[in-house]
């Protein structure tokens, strides 16, 4: 394993505020030390090819206080969830005396991959998807497949796995008819792609979105798809159409308060409705405190 460097360029903010005013590029953001103090697992260092930020990144840098943001690692924070890039080095456990370690590793120097840090190795570490190199678990990254452009992969892990953890919480399967809200969003243009794998062509799949996506969203594998902007009242609109043949879920990726409120018309009484999130009218304190209680809420 070659000498790692020590420092990287990066995007960060040491304060909060509009992207704009706060962000900053830092030609040597400290990198923590690679391999880490604690060699319990495989580690790679990533060279960032393309990275994408979400409306999670956006709360973190305009409301997120510096205590939760930084964490132990006392560094300005570094954005960004979603990555793509090449291995620059690999870390494996049997690099150490540990004989029992395993001696291969799953990556190579050169694999392109898709990575996904969370936000505690994010807080723990001062690392992000802003920043020109990564040390991170190899558990949190894989190889892109083949064929697959590395910009085309930066923004599919966390809306991906969003929509996918979705689908695996309403028990979707074969067969069913369900309904996808905001389909032509991150999570919903998953979202779609998957309830139609999961439904097969016995199923049945409708799609909400704007008029100017219709087309590449029915592209997706949607059956039908509705302009939401058509009807002053979606949900009745949804409960006419399909009022007689029920849905057994809804993927809200949106968040509609409406839509959830009068979802009795087109949902059957023991299908699943499943919000990713509650729609909210912009990114100050009060507008997200009030959508995480609406949610809970909702919940009850």
């Amino acid at each position: 394993m070659s000498t790692p460097p020590t420092t990287t360029k990066a995007w960060t903010h040491s304060a909060r505020g509009p992207l704009r005013s706060v962000l900053s590029l830092n030609p040597s953001h400290p990198l923590p030390p690679f391999p880490p103090p604690d060699q319990s697992q495989e580690w790679l260092l990533l060279r960032v090819a393309y990275a994408a930020l979400n409306p999670g990144d956006i709360i973190g840098i305009t409301l997120m206080p510096a205590l939760i943001r930084s964490g132990p690692a006392r560094t300005a924070a570094v954005p960004g969830f979603d990555l793509t890039g090449v291995v620059e080095d690999v870390w494996t456990p049997s690099s150490s005396q540990d004989q029992h370690a395993p001696t291969q590793s799953r990556f190579q120097k050169g694999d392109r991959v898709i990575a996904f840090p969370p936000f505690d190795h994010k807080r723990t570490h001062g690392v992000g998807a802003l920043q020109g190199l990564v040390p991170i678990p190899a558990k949190y990254a894989v190889r892109l497949p083949e064929g697959k452009s590395l910009r085309d992969g930066a923004g599919l892990m966390l809306a991906g796995c969003v929509a996918l953890q979705q689908v695996d919480e309403t028990g979707l399967r074969q067969g069913q008819r369900v309904l996808v809200n905001g389909a032509s969003g991150g999570i919903g243009t998953a979202a779609v792609q998957i309830a139609r794998e999961t439904v097969g062509r016995e199923g049945f799949v409708v799609a909400v979105c704007s008029g100017r996506n219709v087309e590449m969203v029915r592209g997706l594998g949607a059956d039908e798809v509705l302009d939401y902007t058509e009807y002053k009242d979606l949900a009745e609109e949804l409960g006419r159409r399909y009022g007689g043949e029920k849905f057994d879920v809804v993927l809200d990726t949106y968040g509609s308060q409406a839509l959830f409120n009068g979802c009795a018309g087109f949902l059957k009484e023991e299908g699943v409705y499943d919000a990713a999130s509650i729609g909210y009218e912009g990114y100050g304190f009060w507008a997200l405190l009030m959508s995480g209680l609406t949610l809970l809420w909702n919940g009850v």
